[in-house]
């Protein structure tokens, strides 16, 4: 999931430095050095050094990132349409709003399901 979190935002945003990567996913700089070496030893991300800041290491995805993108999102889509098949349009788009809905009221409080104690979690 990760690396195709990586992969998507620098394909969204362009090359990216490796810290700014971690500080927009909240993830610890050793883990996504990992995420990146695996995407790149994969062939489907690039390191180089910034032309602007020759101690910064910059982030970009290859052709062949791309393509992978490509096809990674396919799969999603059509796993989404089989999953989502008994749904009208409408109903696919409520239960989108209802998802986002629940995802930034826990995003704005800090809190989910997988964060609360476990005898919290029992009482619910």
């Amino acid at each position: 999931m990760w690396h195709l979190t990586v992969l998507t935002l620098v394909a969204d945003l362009g090359a990216q430095p490796k810290g700014l990567l971690a500080a927009r996913l909240d993830m610890n700089a050793s883990d996504l050095a990992r995420i990146v070496k695996d995407l790149a030893d994969a062939g489907q991300v690039e390191c180089v050094r910034s032309l602007t800041d020759r101690r910064r290491v910059d982030v970009l995805i290859t052709p062949e990132g791309r393509s992978a993108l490509d096809h990674l999102n396919a799969d999603i889509a059509s796993a989404d349409d089989d999953i989502l098949t008994p749904l009208s349009e409408a109903e696919r788009e409520q239960l989108a709003s209802l998802l986002r809905r629940v995802h930034a009221h826990h995003e704005a409080t800090g809190s989910a399901a997988g964060s609360r104690p476990a005898a919290q979690a029992r009482q619910v």
